[in-house]
This record gives C-alpha cells, sequence and structure tokens, in this order.
C-alpha cells in the first residue's frame, strides 16, 4: 500500500526464502508482459520483520512522483 504521509510503499513478502535488505533498488520484472523488465521503481528504506506469520514489510522510496497510479505491483526485488 501506498502511505501518503511518508510518500512511501509498503509492501509485505511472506515468502521467507526472497532476500531483502535496505539500500536494495526495487526494479520492475517485466512478468505479465504490460511493463518491460529493468525500470527503476525505488530503493528499499526499511525492512521490518511481522510478528505473527514469516516474513517481513518492507518500506520502499519511490524513485519518481507515483501519486497518478492507484496501485503498483512489485513482482521482483533486485
Amino acid at each position: 500500500y501506498y502511505d501518503g504521509k511518508s510518500g512511501r510503499y509498503h509492501v509485505q513478502i511472506y515468502d521467507a526464502n526472497v532476500k531483502v535488505n535496505e539500500d536494495m533498488k526495487v526494479i520492475t520484472s517485466g512478468n505479465g508482459g504490460v511493463f518491460p523488465s529493468g525500470i527503476l521503481v525505488g530503493k528499499v528504506e526499511k525492512v521490518t520483520k511481522l510478528y505473527n506469520s514469516k516474513g517481513r514489510i518492507v518500506s520502499v522510496i519511490p524513485s519518481v512522483d507515483f501519486n497518478d497510479f492507484e496501485s503498483v505491483a512489485i513482482l521482483k526485488v533486485d
């Protein structure tokens, strides 16, 4: 979800095998055929463990102003 106050996207990742670290670049994967791969979406600012399940919340600083978008799907964190 997008937090308008902080200007950050918060993504829940439930797969414990996915490695996500602060300062990683978030780019489009190209899966689904709608957007090409390799477009910079943002940078991981913070990774927080979920308390009640195996997973994390990843806070992403957008690389551009996404205010005109209603939703964003992060398919791959690289």
